[in-house]
């Protein structure tokens, strides 16, 4: 469409339509609406993914606690089990409940006087180290905890305290596997503290009374394996043609079994409660202090750590360097100073079962 104005141009217009403003509205409100929706459909989303995540592991703690809780009650520990409480830890053997005539009587050969009167005594459940603690395994004790080794150590051979003697240098050839010697009761008292604190359990050592019965393991010979010294040579270290070779005139077994000083742990027969040398090999500290004779004894088992000399403590089951006479069940009892270290002493560890 043309047309003039008053000055003679031309002017030129197009035919525009009117602007519709609610019309424009309306496509804004219904873009914004969608991206709102869609905003809103992910926000939605994203919460309703936590609130799964979140049920998922409430249910899941839910049905973990109901499979705990229907889990069956662990077993009472049963004779003859055997266990670690840590890799490195001492194998324990579980010892059963039971009673049995502590000492010797009058008849038995090889009797020393302090080994009566026999009396019955009841022992409860309890574990006991299946061989003696190794050089390997008090070396770790040693060096998680620093302890020293002592100033000085007896040697049987001369009678004489040697200082230049320790369980790391006893005088003659050890591997990690032989019983630990030069050790005190003292040590053996805080290795058996350590290993409590280690495993969360009650370590500690046996009592006379629980020695003897695990020993005896339910015999009534004055050996586990019988009454015959003769057969010494398949079931204990003790002395022997091997010992007599290296020292002439001690009284020995008539048999060798080529050690003359310790052997390896466990290399002799087992008694019927799954022990290795309960008898040999080395002596033994036990919890006790000293009592001459066993009148007036705890009858349940427990340390008799009352009365009798505390400034001494018991030995246990003769050595690598004893005669058959010391290796008996019901003897030799031997003691030292709870200070005292010897080339021929070492221990194992009892464990308190609830």
């Amino acid at each position: 469409m043309t047309g003039s104005d008053s000055s003679g141009k031309t002017e030129f217009r197009e035919n525009v339509p009117p602007i519709d403003s609610k019309k424009i509205a309306k496509k804004v409100v219904r873009k914004a609406t969608k991206v709102l929706v869609r905003r809103m459909v992910f926000v939605v989303s994203f919460v309703a993914a936590l609130i799964t995540i979140f049920e998922r592991d409430r249910i899941n703690e839910f049905l973990e606690w109901i499979d705990d809780s229907t889990d069956p009650a662990p077993s009472r520990p049963r004779g003859g089990d055997a266990f670690r409480d840590c890799p490195s830890c001492p194998e324990m053997v579980v010892i059963p409940a039971g009673e049995f005539l502590m000492g010797s009587p009058a008849s038995e050969e090889g009797r020393y006087d302090d080994e009566g009167p026999q009396h019955p005594v009841a022992v409860s459940l309890f574990a006991l180290g299946r061989y003696e603690v190794t050089r390997s395994e008090y070396a770790e004790f040693v060096t998680a905890t620093g302890r020293g080794s002592g100033d000085q150590c007896f040697e049987q051979w001369t009678g004489l305290q040697n200082a230049a003697r320790s369980w790391r240098a006893p005088g003659f050839a050890q591997g990690g596997g032989h019983p630990v010697v030069c050790v005190s009761w003292y040590d053996a008292q805080a290795y058996a503290v350590w290993l409590s604190e280690e495993t969360g359990e009650s370590y500690r050592l046996p009592s006379e009374s629980e020695w003897e019965y695990a020993a005896r393991g339910g015999t009534t010979t004055s050996r586990y394996w019988g009454d015959s010294s003769f057969s010494q040579c398949g079931y204990a270290n003790g002395a022997d043609a091997a010992a007599k070779s290296r020292f002439n005139g001690w009284p020995v077994a008539g048999c060798d079994d080529g050690a003359i000083w310790t052997a390896w742990a466990g290399s002799y027969g087992v008694n019927d409660l799954g022990l290795f040398d309960m008898l040999g090999n080395v002596l033994e500290w036990v919890e006790d202090c000293w009592h001459e004779d066993y009148r007036g004894g705890p009858a349940d088992g427990r340390a008799w750590t009352v009365g009798g000399d505390c400034g001494r403590r018991g030995l246990r089951g003769g050595s690598w360097i004893d005669p058959p006479r010391n290796l008996r069940s019901a003897g030799f009892r031997d003691w030292s100073p709870p200070s005292g270290r010897g080339v021929d002493a070492g221990f194992r560890v009892a464990r308190t079962l609830d």
